[in-house]
């Protein structure tokens, strides 16, 4: 079960990376596949790009209110990693990992860090709203396909 799970969280992400590198890269959508295809990466680019003009506009730094949305994203990746951890574990007995919490602190500590420090905060918020979206999915196939 745990690796239907992830093997659902895995190619939920990969279509997250084809809809921004297609809506990156390509025009406006012709029709109904591409506009579906493009929807979250258009989501994504519109974000950021509006995340960027707040910041600029802001009586503060852009460089701190970027720190801030680093700071800001823990919060929705700590809550992706542990729906996560739910999905992927919620029928068995083990109990919880030590590994697993240390993961899931890294991820939604470290993430931020490396963001502020590479001035990615404005992108790392934006993918960590997108992973609430995303962690549901596997969460989905959790509860109606594998029960």
């Amino acid at each position: 079960m745990i690796f239907g799970a992830i093997l659902v969280w895995l190619l939920t992400w990969g279509f997250v990376g084809v809809s921004i590198i297609v809506a990156t890269t390509s025009g406006a959508p012709a029709g109904t596949v591409d506009a579906v295809v493009q929807s979250v990466g258009g989501f994504y680019l519109t974000a950021v790009r509006t995340l960027r003009q707040f910041a600029s506009a802001t009586t503060v730094s852009p460089r701190w209110v970027d720190v801030a949305y680093a700071a800001l994203a823990s919060i929705p990746l700590f809550i992706h990693l542990l729906v996560l951890w739910i999905a992927t574990t919620i029928d068995s007995d083990d109990g919880v990992s030590n590994f697993t919490i240390g993961l899931t602190f890294f991820v939604a500590l470290g993430a931020p860090l490396g963001a502020a420090v590479f001035y990615l905060g404005a992108q790392l918020l934006t993918i960590a709203v997108i992973s609430i979206g995303v962690v549901f999915v596997p969460m989905v196939y959790t509860i109606f396909v594998v029960r």
